[in-house]
């Protein structure tokens, strides 16, 4: 019998948790592959096989569908807003009477979910430290605790991709902890006061201001960066979001951030073939979107 493949998001630490997590739990029984945006779905592999998927659908959700349809029995994890609507609406239009299980849920980290869905028993009285914190970095509540924000960034010194055999010890170790370790957090709060340093410097000189599909934008032509790169330059009430892009395998790959509970970038990104949360989404095109260089 073929083993369960497990699809994890491979661009952030909430994906690699979430695939570490399912690790975790399933040993040997389980493969783990690594998928982003952009990358082609190995369709000749999931044939007639148990399909896992954490914090990641795919686009369109057509293809969720047809998935669920190929596969032997498809578990499907995810807090992203776009692709939990698409699959309300789907559901509503569907005849079936049973949908494919897992634990869809937005205002939790995808580590969070995927935590609770295979430690049911687990989360009210213990979940590790590591998971809540990274959760919270994930779905912008760094507020609800100091640590957060750091530990997101100490994490970010270690090897975390799940398919390798030293992330997963160190996974391992964190799963077994109650509390994320001091050390990784305070190695963040080092890292945290020299980015914030760089980010200042790069966004004086570089930051633009500019409109996508009717929002009023400042935006920075950078890569693997985030929402903090905007610290020195952000202001709600000149702007509805932040707007980062590169260009990266013969594509232009957008993220965009808001703080405003009024805009949800999403249904900007969906819109444009991506997706993603209220707060944060993204998405790729072949040319830039006309205007966007005034």
């Amino acid at each position: 019998m073929s083993k369960a493949i497990c699809f994890f998001h491979s661009a952030d630490l909430d994906g690699h948790c979430s695939g570490a997590i399912v690790k975790h739990e399933m040993g040997d029984a389980v493969e783990l592959r690594g998928i982003n945006h952009g990358n082609p779905f190995p369709w000749d592999e999931v044939h007639g096989r148990d399909v896992i998927m954490v914090d990641f659908s795919l686009q369109p959700f057509s293809d969720m569908v047809l998935l669920h349809k190929v596969s032997s029995h498809l578990t499907w994890i995810d807090h992203h807003k776009s692709a939990i609507d698409d699959y309300n609406a789907y559901r509503q239009g569907s005849d079936e009477r049973r949908f494919w299980d897992g634990k869809l849920e937005i205002g939790k980290g995808a580590c969070e979910l995927t935590w609770e869905y295979y430690y049911p028993t687990w989360k009210e009285n213990y979940m590790p430290g590591a998971v809540r914190l990274l959760s919270l970095y994930d779905v912008w509540k760094h507020d609800q605790d100091d640590d957060a924000l750091p530990f997101q960034f100490g994490m970010r010194m270690f090897e975390t991709y799940p398919t390798k055999p030293e992330a997963m010890e160190l996974w391992t170790d964190l799963f077994t902890k109650h509390a994320a370790p001091r050390d990784i957090i305070s190695k963040g709060k080092t890292i945290l006061a020299y980015q914030d340093q760089q980010n200042e410097a790069y966004a004086n000189s570089a930051a633009f201001e500019t409109e996508l599909d009717g929002l009023k934008c400042i935006a920075i032509n950078k890569m693997l960066t985030n929402s903090q790169m905007f610290d020195s330059v952000w202001d709600e009430n000149k702007y509805d979001a932040m707007l980062t892009f590169g260009y990266r395998d013969k594509k232009w790959t957008f993220s965009l951030y808001a703080t405003k509970p009024s805009v949800d970038v999403s249904v900007v990104a969906k819109a444009r073939g991506g997706g993603g949360h209220a707060q944060a989404a993204g998405f790729q095109c072949i040319s830039l979107p006309e205007g966007l260089l005034r």
